[in-house]
């Protein structure tokens, strides 16, 4: 591989990375996005069906 398309190919990776945590970070500011907190049992989450709630997207989390 030639170094211009090798430098090409890595600049575009670390902006679809940086992309990534950067709308991850701006949704969890979202109003209307709920982030659940569940511990970890036996390698397993256990979602009770009463902490759903009526928002359009909510996203569960392991606790650690």
């Amino acid at each position: 591989m030639e170094r211009r398309k090798f430098l090409q190919e890595g600049c575009k990776a670390c902006l679809f990375t940086g992309a990534g945590f950067l709308l991850a970070g701006l949704m969890a500011c979202s109003p209307g996005i709920q982030i659940l907190h569940l511990p970890v049992v036996d390698q397993t989450l256990r979602l009770l069906l009463s902490a759903i709630g009526k928002q359009k997207m909510q996203i569960v989390r392991p606790e650690g």
